[in-house]
């Protein structure tokens, strides 16, 4: 052991190579730990929001909980402020601003409860925008389009009468 007036060499003393140990694994857990962890929280809700949403069907379609996540990672990033359109999906105000509001591209309505046909969002993401008098693009316009999955759920919580859940 390593003492203050000893001639042997420090490095032969390996309790600072623990102490430091200690202190990393200190830091690295006050630091990173947290940050793991909600990674790991948040992958584990996005894999539960998955797995909800292809029950969507079996326990009736939330919009909280199926709706509002693909209209986060496929809507917002454009639809946000006074968006495209004047029209914002995000989070505590898209479900107004849809539900019951006339397109400003067509003469159906941006979502009518009950009624995917008459509802001109549906035509938007499905591609048939252009068949029931709309303009403009599919979309979204990233050129990446939705999932048939995630275009049958919205369909589905359409039918279902579109409840603000």
């Amino acid at each position: 052991m390593h003492t203050p007036n000893s001639t042997a060499c420090p490095s032969s003393d390996t309790s600072w190579l623990f102490r430091a140990g200690l202190v990393i694994l200190v830091v690295w857990t006050l630091t990173s730990g947290p940050v793991m962890f909600a990674k790991a929280q948040k992958s584990s809700s996005v894999s539960s929001s998955r797995t909800s949403a292809r029950e969507g069907t079996a326990k009736g379609v939330s919009f909280n909980r199926d709706i509002q996540p693909i209209l986060n990672t496929s809507c917002a990033i454009c639809h946000q402020g006074a968006g495209p359109a004047g029209l914002t999906l995000e989070p505590g105000v898209s479900y107004t601003a849809l539900v019951g509001h006339k397109s400003t591209e067509s003469k159906l309505m941006r979502i009518t409860p009950g009624s995917p046909e008459a509802s001109y969002m549906f035509h938007k993401i499905s591609g048939s925008h252009l068949s029931v008098g709309g303009s403009g693009s599919r979309m979204p316009q990233t050129g990446y389009v939705l999932p048939q999955s995630q275009i049958g759920l919205i369909q589905t919580w359409i039918r279902e009468g579109a409840p603000d859940n």
